[in-house]
């Protein structure tokens, strides 16, 4: 990672606090209030078992370690308007905010001791707890250190990385603590809903519920587990901005990597995406185009399988997605049909990962000669390695049909030439190819007679000459077809007119 010089000396106050006086601050408007779920945190606790297992601590009596907090001189994109932002220690800090509230209960086996014995306290919420046992709980001590007004998000986001480097954070939890970072903002708006900001995020990501005890998605398997779906878009916008730079290693992406292109290009002030806007909306509209694919896929897999998409899944159709851009061109291929393409993959990918697998071969690499299959599957895994990437889309494309697969390959030249179009022309003895009336060449233009939509090239054996006011009103019309048209709506065989006559 990339790190910046701290330019301000950092001061802070270490204090003790009962959870008491700390739950009193959460509500007490003259003390202001403590933000314990800012976004650059980790999202809230998805395992019920984990918020149990703080309460449990608590209840026995035993440490659960130091909380930060910084102090605010004003809010970051929230509308609330907090004093005191949590740095670490968020799930903590919810997890007794929210049992205090009463919802949810202690575990199925809480203890606590009461005179030296031990008391099962389990399935109880707060309020159904004795007076005593309440009370023992709200008298137990939190240590904080309080970070002055003059800590940047910066050193904020440096400082949580700091902390939690020999502790359960994944990369892209540490990613997530870049505050107002462009990408890192981005990222999470694409994946989740943040909170104050009413954000529209990609419809991949639907939930079934917000519930953070039950974050079901309606595609995909556990994608919201540890930020697993923020993970999977920051790869991709590395891979796509590799794939447009012709990168020999546009099918890879190292955390390194996303860590580099996260400061590099999503720095607020002296970010690529701050100092060429443009740049941004490109990779976020190349963004928006895979994820819709993936989105297609995903929908045609729950309904002809009724399984959602597999994490396999996302980086197979990933990865077969950046073939596709970087063979045709980011608009040079079409899908015809997700059902077709689905079962086409999927047929491809039991080739090796079924529990009968047909590709026994053996392959070697740096790790010895094993069978083709076991290979495919682990390679789905390394996300850093090239040649593994690669080797995985090549194995896929040995078992499908890329000519049969729901996809038709579109002609990078979308245009006629000139030259094209006046040979045409003359081929017409000078007359329109749909009305049939005289067609000078300054007013022709070149008619795809297969659309282009459809696959059909421009190429002069496909091109018809005609008036731009039929080019305009056919669209992705074949030629043909729209002149049928013309003589269906008059019912008998058509006069020879313009369009804007009729």
């Amino acid at each position: 990672m990339k790190q910046s010089a701290t330019a301000i000396p950092l001061s802070w106050t270490n204090i003790e606090m009962s959870i008491d006086q700390f739950s009193s601050h959460l509500s007490d408007a003259s003390f202001s209030k403590i933000d314990t779920d800012p976004v650059g945190q980790r999202p809230d606790i998805e395992s019920m078992s984990k918020r149990e297992g703080i309460i449990n601590v608590i209840f026995r009596g035993y440490d659960f370690g130091e909380l930060k907090l910084r102090t605010l001189t004003e809010p970051i994109r929230q509308a609330t308007a907090f004093k005191y932002r949590s740095i670490d220690g968020g799930h903590r800090k919810r997890a007794i905010r929210d049992f205090i509230a009463n919802k949810f209960k202690t575990g199925s086996y809480t203890a606590t001791y009461i005179n030296g014995e031990e008391i099962n306290i389990g399935n109880k919420y707060y309020k159904d707890l004795p007076e005593n046992i309440r009370r023992k709980f709200l008298d137990y001590k939190m240590r904080f250190t309080i970070y002055g007004e003059e800590m940047t998000n910066e050193q904020a986001g440096e400082q949580f990385r700091t902390t939690n480097i020999c502790t359960d954070v994944n990369h892209q939890e540490m990613l997530n603590s870049y505050e107002d970072n462009l990408v890192a903002e981005f990222v999470r708006e694409t994946c989740r809903p943040i909170r104050d900001l009413n954000n529209k995020y990609h419809n991949l990501f639907e939930y079934k519920s917000l519930n953070p005890e039950d974050r079901k998605q309606f595609y995909w398997q556990k994608a919201s587990t540890r930020l697993r779906d923020e993970t999977f878009v920051s790869r991709l916008l590395v891979m796509l901005l590799k794939t447009k730079q012709n990168s020999t290693s546009w099918l890879s992406c190292s955390e390194t990597e996303i860590e580099n292109f996260f400061v590099e290009y999503g720095d607020a002030k002296k970010g690529k995406w701050v100092l060429n806007p443009g740049l941004a909306k490109q990779q976020k509209s190349a963004l928006n185009d895979v994820l819709n694919f993936i989105l297609e896929f995903s929908k045609s897999k729950k309904t002809n399988s009724k399984i959602l998409m597999s994490t396999q899944d996302f980086t197979l159709i990933s990865r077969f997605y950046m073939y596709l851009i970087k063979t045709y061109g980011r608009n040079g291929f079409k899908v015809t049909s997700f059902d077709v393409l689905y079962n086409s993959i999927r047929n491809s990918m039991d080739k090796f990962l079924s529990k009968d697998p047909v590709r026994l071969e053996t392959h070697k690499d740096d790790k010895g000669v094993r069978l083709v299959c076991e290979c495919f599957k682990q390679y789905l895994t390394v996300h850093d390695d090239i040649k593994r990437s690669e080797q995985s889309i090549k194995w896929l494309l040995e078992e499908m049909n890329i000519n049969d697969c729901g996809i038709i390959q579109l002609d990078p030249v979308r245009v006629f030439s000139p030259e094209m179009i006046e040979e045409v022309l003359r081929k017409q003895n000078g007359l329109d190819y749909v009305d049939g009336l005289p067609l000078s060449i300054r007013d022709a233009v070149g008619a795809h007679i297969v659309a282009h939509s459809e696959g059909g090239r421009t190429e002069i054996d496909n091109c018809a000459a005609v008036r731009k006011d039929h080019n305009t009103r056919m669209g992705s019309m074949n030629v043909d077809d729209y002149k049928r048209s013309l003589q269906d709506h008059f019912s008998q065989p058509m006069k020879f007119q313009t369009i804007s006559s009729l």
